[in-house]
């Protein structure tokens, strides 16, 4: 997914623990956020960079 411009992965486990020490959890979380930093060819980075100039050209108020 991204967030923002930022493509990130991110993951969530659950494990319940059978075994476990006492006065331990019987269970444990995992949360886990990579940020991506993918290597792009000069076409793709191209191609972003006039996709991002459309978006920006449509969000301006048109000028009188």
């Amino acid at each position: 997914m991204k967030l923002g411009f930022q493509p990130v992965s991110i993951t969530t486990q659950f494990y319940g623990n059978g075994v476990h020490p006492p006065g331990a959890s019987s269970w444990t979380m995992r949360l886990q956020l990579a940020l991506l930093f993918p290597k792009l060819s000069k076409e793709m980075e191209q191609m972003m960079l006039e996709k991002k100039l459309d978006q920006l050209q449509q969000e301006q108020p048109p000028k009188n």
